[in-house]
């Protein structure tokens, strides 16, 4: 069974996530104003699936701690934003 999307997402009739049909999606580097969705949308993930070890979803104020921390040892955090956002 497929979990329920996130919030701002739709399911397809196959099971695939997406806004839209045809949705062009542009990677960039992700931005302290994107910590937001970031964490909602992987708190879904910690609460719904086995993608990640955690048990228990990270707030803002620890994603933030985890971005920094990355970004300040000159790695990329990424993030796909299409017409719908993050």
């Amino acid at each position: 069974m497929i979990p329920e999307c996130p919030p701002g997402r739709r399911q397809s009739e196959h099971g695939t996530r997406r806004t839209q049909d045809f949705a062009m999606t542009a990677l960039r580097n992700a931005t302290e104003n994107d910590i937001p969705r970031i964490t909602e949308i992987y708190a879904h993930y910690v609460r719904t699936s086995v993608a990640t070890f955690e048990e228990i979803p990270p707030d803002a104020a620890e994603m933030t701690a985890r971005f920094r921390r990355l970004t300040g040892l000159g790695l990329t955090w990424l993030v796909g934003e299409d017409d719908a956002g993050v």
